[in-house]
Order: C-alpha cells, then sequence, then structure tokens
C-alpha cells in the first residue's frame, strides 16, 4: 500500500512537471496561420506552416500567428484637395500579418503585441493612413478624384496612389497591404451646387449646339427644296414657250385658240352686238331698259 502511493506521488510529479513546462505534443497549426517555435520559449527559432508539430524541450514554445486578411473603415471628414477643396473621405483597407520567417521574426521582436493581437494591430494600422491620405488627396483636385475632369483622375488612380504609399508604411511592421477601396469622396454642399449647375449649363448648350445643327440642316433641306422648285417651273416654263411657239408662227392657230378660249366666256343667255366698224354708237339698252354708256 506504502509502494502504491509512491508511485502515485511520483507519476503526479511527473505529470505536474510535465503540464508546467513548456513542450508540446502533436500541436497543430491551422491554415490561416503560421507557427513560432521557440527552443528557449522566448526566441523564435523556425517558422512552420500548416501541419502537427511536437518539441518535448522543458522550455520549448509555440504560438500560432493569424495570417488571415483583416479589414478596417477608416473615415476624415476634414482633407483637402490640390485645388483647396475641403472633402470627406472614407476608406477600406484590407491587410494580412506577413508569413515569411524573416517578416514573421521581425515583427515578433519589434511587435509583439501586434502579433499576437488582432485590435492592437488594426489600431497600429489605423494610425499609419491619415498621412497617407492626406499626402494623396492633395495630388488631386476634387473633379479629379471624383472622375469628372479630362485626362488623369478618377477612383481607380487615386486607389492606385493609396496602394503604393500605404503599402511601404505597412511593410514596416510586417504587415502585407492586401486591398484598398475608396468608399466616399463628399464634396462641400456648396461645391456639389455649383457642380449641378455647370452640368445643367452643359447639357443646356449640348440642347442649343444640338437644335442649331438641326436648323442648319432644315435650311439646307429648305434650299434643296427651293432649288428643285426652280428647276421644276423653268422646266414648265420651257414647256410652255415650246407649245405656245406655234402662235407666233402660224396666226390662224392663234385665231382658233383665242376664238376656243372665248366660247367658254360666253353662256346661252348673253347677246351679242356686232357693230359695224367706224360706227358712233354712245349707248345700250340692257334687258331691264337701263342705259349702259358706252365707253370711248
Amino acid at each position: 500500500m506504502k509502494v502504491f502511493r509512491i508511485v502515485k506521488l511520483i507519476v503526479l510529479c511527473l505529470i505536474a512537471t510535465f503540464l508546467t513546462s513548456g513542450c508540446y505534443i502533436l500541436s497543430g497549426v491551422q491554415s490561416h496561420e503560421i507557427g513560432l517555435l521557440m527552443d528557449n520559449g522566448v526566441k523564435v527559432n523556425n517558422v512552420v506552416g500548416p501541419g502537427r508539430y511536437t518539441h518535448l524541450g522543458f522550455f520549448a514554445a509555440k504560438f500560432n500567428m493569424d495570417c488571415s486578411a483583416k479589414t478596417l473603415t477608416w473615415e476624415d471628414p476634414d482633407l483637402w484637395t490640390k485645388d483647396k477643396q475641403p472633402v470627406r473621405f472614407r476608406i477600406t483597407v484590407t491587410y494580412a500579418r506577413k508569413r515569411d520567417a524573416q517578416s514573421a521574426k521581425q515583427m515578433w521582436e519589434n511587435y509583439n503585441l501586434e502579433a499576437k493581437n488582432d485590435q492592437a494591430l488594426s489600431q497600429l494600422v489605423s494610425t499609419r493612413i491619415p498621412r497617407v491620405a492626406k499626402q494623396v488627396t492633395t495630388m488631386f483636385t476634387l473633379d479629379e478624384m471624383l472622375g469628372i475632369a479630362e485626362g488623369l483622375g478618377g477612383r481607380e488612380v487615386l486607389q492606385e496612389r493609396m496602394m503604393n504609399l500605404l503599402a511601404k508604411e505597412l511593410n514596416e511592421f510586417s504587415v502585407q497591404l492586401l486591398d484598398v477601396g475608396v468608399n466616399d469622396i463628399g464634396a462641400d454642399e456648396n461645391y456639389v451646387a455649383q457642380l449641378k449647375e455647370k452640368a445643367v449649363s452643359k447639357v443646356a448648350v449640348e440642347v442649343a449646339a444640338q437644335k442649331t445643327k438641326q436648323l442648319e440642316e432644315q435650311v439646307k433641306q429648305e434650299k434643296a427644296q427651293t432649288q428643285v422648285s426652280l428647276e421644276i417651273a423653268k422646266r414648265k416654263n420651257l414647256v410652255a414657250a415650246e407649245e405656245n411657239r406655234i402662235y407666233t408662227l402660224n396666226p390662224q392657230a392663234y385665231q382658233l385658240e383665242r376664238l376656243r378660249l372665248m366660247k367658254d366666256m360666253i353662256s346661252d343667255k348673253d347677246k351679242i352686238f356686232f357693230v359695224p366698224q367706224g360706227c358712233d354708237i354712245t349707248f345700250f339698252l340692257d334687258s331691264e331698259g337701263k342705259v349702259v354708256p358706252v365707253k370711248k
């Protein structure tokens, strides 16, 4: 019985010693992590990828560092553009701890809290954004930032500049910048009102130009129609002249045509008086007996 107690005490001591030591057996590293292996529990001796690892050293330690993508949103309502316009700026930044051994060791040694804690890392990343944002916004006019200016500008160029500058800042503490998205560019209300007025004026100018073009086209069509009408009239006159030429060449034809036309001017009830040439007549009596003077 006494021997059993001694054995039990020894086993408990071994278990306690094992539990209080830093050794680990088949300890896992997930796909979104890297494992920092430390022989003395402090300095990183090896950086490993996903898998299971064992180290029976008394002071051995392993820390799994999360290298998955993290996202934060940053906003500043008081930035300025190249043309001295106030602007509200909101961006989304996606980043992750680097996986390579050198970067992991450097982060563990120089930014140990940020290597372990996501919130601490988010705060560190947030401190580097303002200096970059203020530098980038002053590179562009507001019209260029909004993408309504001719030439260089727009959110794509803005995001590219942000990406290049911020990547250098985050690289200093072994963080990789994955993406920068400009969510909102808010202009001053007065400036927005001016933009709207400018847009309305531009539309009015375009409408006026289009109307002028339509009128010019209409004038061209009317001129063309006038030319056609003149040509038709000219041809009709030529035809009429050719048809009437016979009356000049043949007096008998002229007399016959004149009598044919006069025929339609006299009705059945009309009376015709033939007055001899040289006869002196001063008046006629109409059907009611009234005098109708004859003018000479």
